[in-house]
């Protein structure tokens, strides 16, 4: 019971509902549809956001957009790496114009050159995620970078970290 195990952690952690961001994968809802759309209906009932992670490798069906109470759509690492050469420069555009024509927020995984992120921003992409603004770091460390970017920006140490636009 999915619903059950998210609303016990909330409750055990204190966390904000509104500051957990399940990400499910492409396979996980072609597998489990019929039963899912219930289950994911009732999470994002307790505050909970959605995202659809790596959209456009599977076996994306643009029906689950519209069945799915999805929050986000994760662009894969795969198209945001041939942005420079331009190859998918047309995916990326058209998959960001969609996701905020459906009032979803985007999230470009693996940016990892400045050329991606202005690219990005020119798009209006609303977060990203990649080597560009920090290679994976132990939790130590992670404590760390969010003391410091409290410091540094006046934001409370939990919100978010991801490198919005």
């Amino acid at each position: 019971d999915l619903q059950h195990v998210v609303a016990t952690a909330l409750s055990t952690s204190g966390i904000d509902p509104a500051n957990l961001i399940l990400e499910l994968t492409e396979t996980a809802v072609l597998e489990h549809t019929e039963d899912l759309v219930a289950t994911l209906h009732a999470i994002r009932s307790l505050g909970v956001k959605l995202s659809l992670d790596d959209f456009g490798t599977g076996y994306s069906s643009l029906s689950y957009l519209e069945r799915l109470p999805i929050d986000q759509l994760k662009i894969d690492q795969s198209f945001i790496r041939k942005i420079e050469a331009g190859s998918n420069a047309p995916i990326v555009d058209a998959v960001i114009a969609m996701a905020k024509s459906l009032n979803m927020h985007t999230v470009a995984e693996g940016v990892e050159e400045p050329c991606q992120v202005e690219y990005l921003r020119n798009l209006q992409c609303d977060q990203y995620q990649g080597f560009f603004f920090s290679r994976p770091v132990d939790a130590d460390r992670f404590s760390q970078l969010l003391r410091e970017q409290a410091s540094d920006t006046g934001r409370a140490p939990h919100d978010p970290v991801c490198a919005e636009a």
